[in-house]
């Protein structure tokens, strides 16, 4: 696993703690926080939109991430974590739209590395 994704992994852990120390405060005190809207704590992933872009949706973009899903191994292909995969393009498909369905660029990534992929 890589060194960003166990920093990730320990902050979303610490902030996952700080809530429930949180909650139980407020409700030994008997505050009411039902009318706060939650704050998204660092180190969470930001709540994916409902709606996805017309090539997610797309039966192409569909067959070919189902079959990357099938036969690669449910594992990050950077730190083999097996939790929050995603489909990730190694070129971007911003830059290469021809090889948007392509298998060979494609790989599973999970989200913490494919974060700081994103970041370079």
């Amino acid at each position: 696993m890589s060194k960003a994704c166990r920093k990730v992994r320990l902050l979303a852990q610490f902030w996952a703690l700080v809530a429930q120390e949180v909650e139980i405060v407020t409700r030994c005190a008997g505050i009411d926080l039902s009318g706060v809207k939650p704050v998204r704590l660092p180190g969470q992933p930001r709540e994916r939109a409902k709606h996805r872009t017309r090539f997610e949706r797309s039966p192409e973009w569909l067959t070919v991430r189902a079959s990357i899903l099938a036969t690669h191994p449910y594992r990050c292909c950077h730190c083999g974590a097996a939790e929050r995969l995603q489909v990730d393009h190694i070129r971007p498909k911003s830059k290469f739209p021809e090889l948007a369905l392509d298998p060979a660029n494609l790989q599973l990534l999970c989200w913490p590395c494919n974060r700081t992929k994103a970041a370079r």
